[in-house]
């Protein structure tokens, strides 16, 4: 039965989960600037997973801690500016199998549905009624299974590389 008030799953040094009555659950941390409480969102679970969240929330303490300010490199861009940062430094070091396949699906079934989107609403349900669901209607399970897989790597390497210089969003919890 779903909670019919938001609640806070905690974890550590101002980090939380917030999960909605709806089911969304999102990376949240309180801190302090300047005696003053904020809160920062950093995305949705399980897109960013744990170990991601910890990783973006140390970041983002140590630029608060450094600067007195907060430097948000890490701060959603779209789908498809992350993925055109991430290709250029990553897929060069892929076989022209592997990168012309990886390219196939971006292109063809990811990037025409969630390229504009900011990286903060991309959810595993938009995932599923925007990409996977429209070609399981056309019946091509085995290519549904394809972008499935091919897509949470992708999405892996381009929000974890060190390539692409990024402390964010990972899907593996």
């Amino acid at each position: 039965m779903a909670s019919v008030k938001p609640y806070k799953v905690f974890d550590g040094h101002g980090l939380y989960l917030e999960v909605l009555p709806s089911g969304t659950k999102s990376w949240r941390l309180k801190y302090y600037s300047s005696g003053k409480a904020s809160i920062e969102t950093f995305g949705h679970w399980p897109i960013i997973s744990i170990a991601s969240a910890r990783k973006i929330a140390l970041e983002f303490r140590t630029n608060l801690q450094n600067n007195n300010g907060v430097n948000l490199q890490w701060a959603p861009k779209t789908f498809k500016d992350l993925a055109d940062e991430w290709g250029d430094k990553f897929l060069t070091t892929l076989s022209q199998k592997e990168k012309k396949t990886k390219k196939s699906f971006l292109k063809r079934f990811i990037l025409p549905e969630l390229g504009n989107v900011s990286l903060q609403d991309i959810t595993p349900r938009l995932i599923l009624e925007k990409v996977l669901r429209p070609v399981e209607e056309r019946g091509a399970l085995q290519t549904v299974k394809k972008i499935n897989c091919n897509s949470q790597k992708s999405c892996d390497h381009m929000l974890e590389s060190p390539v692409t210089g990024r402390l964010s969003h990972g899907s593996k919890q």
